[in-house]
């Protein structure tokens, strides 16, 4: 295994198959000898004649393994690449500028109308990179800005079932024998006069229920909550 990687990270050479062995220690080591990391080894050794072949078969090992060169890659979602790869575009479109005599105002070039062709390619190609990345660094704020706004809403929505619960006020809550779903969908009656309970309704233009529920024996019009006056009765709406 050790030869097959080591033989694999020489350049231009054909790729050999790697016969890991399934064990617990070569999962472990999968990653670090040829995977998308960087491995640092420290072969232990023993002093003494006694342990002469234990030492020389370190050693061997050793020796093949430091011959596997991995190549970590870093790890980036798509659009961080994108922008990574835009940033350094424009830093060498600017060096070539300078270089040539330009300036990032425009212009430059001299009396060389080749020259001064290449340099105001370069500028366009650099503002079109910079529209490009000003485009999608406001798109990333927006998503940003709209999972701030979005946790704001839960953090609210919570503290309002909170109040509801502590108040007394009529209020349905869901059981659950799954402790992950038990007590998540909560409704606050107080804040509706009349609420109805029943199966979905198909159709477009159906006025659904306020609360939907399915299983035997419910019905499309099954009943309503009927609050006022802090009191809150429950009024079947089928036989």
């Amino acid at each position: 295994m050790i030869e097959a990687l080591a033989e694999n990270s020489k350049e231009g050479g054909k790729k050999r198959f790697v016969p890991y062995r399934d064990s617990n220690l070569t999962r472990m080591l999968q990653e670090g000898l040829g995977g998308n990391s960087s491995t640092i080894m420290v072969c232990a050794i023993r002093p003494g004649l006694t342990y002469y072949d234990e030492t020389n078969n370190t050693l061997v090992w050793a020796d093949r393994a430091k011959k596997i060169k991995n190549k970590p890659v870093i790890n980036e979602s798509p659009q961080d690449k994108i922008i990574r790869e835009l940033q350094e575009e424009n830093k060498k479109l600017r060096e070539q500028m300078l270089a040539g005599g330009g300036s990032l105002g425009g212009g430059g070039g001299g009396d060389d109308p080749e020259m001064a062709a290449k340099l105001k390619e370069a500028q366009e190609e650099m503002e079109r990179n910079q529209r490009q990345l000003e485009q999608m660094q406001k798109s990333w704020e927006q998503k940003l800005a709209e999972a701030e706004d979005r946790d704001q809403e839960e953090e609210k929505k919570a503290a309002e079932e909170a109040e509801a619960r502590a108040s007394g006020r009529p209020q349905l809550l869901n059981l659950n024998e799954d402790g992950m779903l038990d007590r998540k969908i909560f409704f606050d009656l107080s804040k509706v006069t009349n609420c109805k309970v029943g199966r979905k309704i198909h159709g477009d233009d159906a006025a659904q229920p306020q609360i939907v529920l399915g299983g035997v024996g419910v019905q499309q019009e099954h009943a309503c909550f009927e609050t006022a006056g802090g009191k809150t009765m429950l009024k079947p709406l089928s036989e």
